[in-house]
């Protein structure tokens, strides 16, 4: 499974790449630039004629709306959930329809505008395509809003995920950890409050997320310098390997051809994952010796980071 989602999330990014070099011009290709008109007249109006005429005209624009909905399904694709995919679809198609069910009333007054707006659309095509490239590249993992690392955690949060995740779980800097438990894939299990006189950084990661891999390189690097200190505890908590059916050896491998090596757990029972409402990954917490949570960063964090907050 998360061999999978990781393909999906390639294949997505990469299709998206492509429609977003597509609308720029870059490419060209015959068949979705084709167009057949037909002129078609009615004397009698009347419902029935009204709706096959729609019908016709939304297959007729499937050419024009091709690329962009093709990304907004590759997209949805990719999404955790199908309401998550589901949401973002009603959207689209919100975005889509209003613009007509608007003129459908004013027709005869906004002809003449639309007729006008004819000179922008090489811009608006241009336009399209960029987004659709920033999208695509933000799926493999090298997007904008991975990649930005000048936003508190908190701004970062609602940035990156639009949502605040403290408020959800009522977790806060500067309270207390919440006990959680977790294996280390032998079935020795483990709880926080074990690591309680020692500096913790807890990493909530999984194999399958980009950005985690993206900052698990500089985080190993560091955790093989610093693990030999007493006093500074490294947990690096994969959420979602029971669910993947992946155990502890083939992770390790899989992270060990990365040269990735980390003090490895599991949140076998989804525990650590529900108590801390991780909705969005990477997230590190850094904890002090009495349990103090003093900083939780959604998204990825540097090492110079972790060595301010530890250093106050």
């Amino acid at each position: 499974m998360t061999q999978n989602k990781t393909l999906l999330k390639n294949i997505s990014g990469t299709v998206i790449i492509f429609f977003g070099i597509f609308q720029l011009g870059f490419i060209h290709i015959s068949f979705l630039n084709r167009e057949i008109k037909s002129k078609v007249v009615y004397e009698n109006v009347t419902f029935f004629r009204s709706i096959l005429v729609g019908a016709m005209f939304g297959f007729a624009w499937t050419p024009c709306v091709g690329p962009m909905l093709t990304s907004i399904l590759a997209l949805a694709a990719t999404l955790e959930t199908v309401k998550q995919g589901g949401l973002l679809l009603f959207f689209y198609a919100v975005g889509y329809s209003t613009p007509f069910i608007v003129m459908s009333f004013f027709a005869r007054s906004v002809m003449p505008f639309i007729k006008k707006m004819g000179k922008y659309l090489p811009m608006i095509k241009i336009a399209t395509g960029v987004i659709l490239i920033i999208i695509g590249l933000d799926i493999l993992g090298f997007g904008v809003f991975h990649l930005d690392h000048d936003h508190d955690h908190e701004n970062e949060a609602s940035y990156e995920n639009g949502i605040d995740l403290e408020e959800k779980t009522g977790i806060f800097e500067n309270d207390v950890a919440k006990e959680i438990y977790f294996t280390n894939g032998e079935d020795l299990f483990f709880k926080l409050s074990d690591f309680r006189g020692k500096k913790v950084v807890l990493n909530f990661f999984a194999t399958w997320c980009p950005p985690c891999m993206m900052e698990l390189p500089e985080l190993s690097a560091y955790y093989e310098e610093m693990k030999s200190v007493e006093d500074l505890e490294f947990i690096f908590l994969d959420l979602y390997a029971e669910e993947a059916g992946l155990s502890k050896s083939e992770i390790e491998r899989f992270l060990a051809d990365k040269e990735i090596r980390l003090n490895l757990f599991f949140d076998d029972e989804g525990i650590a994952n529900e108590t801390y409402g991780v909705a969005y990954i990477p997230t590190t917490l850094l904890i002090d010796e009495n349990g103090k949570i003093l900083l939780r960063k959604t998204g990825m964090i540097e090492v110079d980071e972790i060595k301010g907050i530890f250093s106050k």
